[in-house]
């Protein structure tokens, strides 16, 4: 638009030459509106956007059209556009001055140019205070109404937050809810298979051993059934301690670390530490800890062959650390958690495929608490599994 309007001032000043200073040629009209147009130009693209350059420039383009004014009045067709570029630059209430100045151009023009003005002095000082009444009353009203959007603006934007906290709360409840129901399910299939199926073998282990007979084949015959429930007696009790409530039940996490591998190394048969270092402090995602601890023990238990496991707690000012490792026949590695082929002496691959799933389970947990999980392992070396959660 302010291309335009300098096009339209062009023509009508030289068209009405003769008019107002007659003796100025068509060349010099054509010249100024290049001018005003090439100002344009630098002004929408760098003059008005620059902190250096707004208000020297547009002082500077307030003065041109004051002189203009003076020479043709009906330069005040572009002048007017001033208004939108002190609205641009200036705010409340330095506005009124840039408003100020645009009137006197603009009231110029209408007051007939210089010779008006000189003319009747008053009735340039009245158009001055007619336009500065008019234009900063529009401005006025302008400038609330763009408050009035912002503010609307900014009202949508807060609920728009409140919305998404909103889901993303309510993401989590029912996540909570979930894991919460999961982890009662867990506990209450522990329990009772610690009330029956554990005591029930642990009762038949007792009425075979009491078993008195003489036959060489039938005591043999015997002998493997006490074995056989024996055997299943520890899997059961190793399935009690996995699906074993992660909670600590107000202990802190060392103790209820040191409490798991006690437990855990005596239905295991496998000699299991602890290690503690640094100072232990609690931190919101302890749980999560005693959860990937019993995670990976149950895999060392089913399928390293370990004699020797080693679980070290690590407080840093950042993170809580667990390495948990064995001295197993370990496995090799493809990408980042999964076996890629089955372990030595003859374990079978889908025991391998089941390390991975509960390795990817550890993951999967730990991203919830924006924590990491790494894996060490090769085939005969063994294995490290290192949980780190932030403090």
């Amino acid at each position: 638009m302010p291309v335009a309007l300098v096009i339209a001032a062009t023509v009508l000043c030289i068209g009405t030459r003769d008019l107002f200073n007659p003796e100025l040629s068509v060349w010099t009209y054509v010249w100024i509106g290049l001018g005003l147009m090439l100002f344009r130009g630098w002004w929408e693209r760098w003059g008005v956007h620059g902190r250096t350059t707004a208000v020297p420039g547009f002082a500077l383009h307030s003065l041109a059209c004051l002189v203009l004014c003076a020479l043709n009045p009906l330069y005040g067709f572009y002048a007017f556009v001033g208004y939108f570029d002190a609205v641009r630059v200036f705010r409340w209430p330095v506005l009124w001055l840039g408003v100020v100045a645009v009137a006197m151009s603009t009231g110029l023009s209408q007051a007939g140019g210089w010779r008006g003005a000189w003319g009747a002095p008053w009735l340039y000082l009245l158009l001055i205070v007619i336009n500065v009444g008019l234009s900063g009353t529009m401005t006025l009203v302008e400038h609330r109404r763009e408050e009035a959007v912002t503010r609307r603006e900014e009202t949508v934007h807060q609920l728009e937050v409140a919305l998404r906290e909103n889901a993303a709360l309510q993401t989590q409840l029912v996540t909570q809810a979930r894991e919460s129901g999961i982890l009662e399910e867990r506990a209450r299939l522990s329990r009772e298979i610690h009330d029956t199926v554990a005591q029930g073998l642990l009762g038949v282990i007792t009425q075979l051993e009491a078993v008195d007979i003489d036959d060489p084949a039938a005591r043999a015959r015997i002998d493997r059934a006490g074995q056989a429930a024996r055997e299943s007696l520890a899997e059961a009790r190793r399935a009690v301690v996995a699906l074993a409530s992660p909670h600590l039940d107000g202990a802190d996490l060392p103790t209820a670390l040191h409490g798991l591998v006690r437990r855990w190394s005596e239905s295991s048969g496998v000699a299991a530490t602890l290690v503690v270092e640094g100072a232990p402090s609690r931190s919101p995602h302890d749980a999560e800890l005693v959860r990937i601890a019993q995670e990976a023990l149950s895999n060392v238990a089913r399928h390293s062959a370990a004699r020797r496991t080693t679980l070290t707690l690590t407080f840093t000012t950042d993170e809580v650390r667990l390495d948990v490792r064995d001295d197993g026949q370990g496995f090799l590695i493809s990408g980042a958690d999964a076996p890629a082929v089955g372990p030595p002496d003859g374990a079978s691959t889908a025991g391998c495929r089941t390390v991975g799933h509960g390795i990817a389970g550890m993951r999967a947990r730990l991203e919830r608490c924006n924590g990491t999980l790494t894996l060490e392992s090769a085939p005969g070396r063994g294995c490290v599994v290192s949980a780190a959660v932030p403090r």
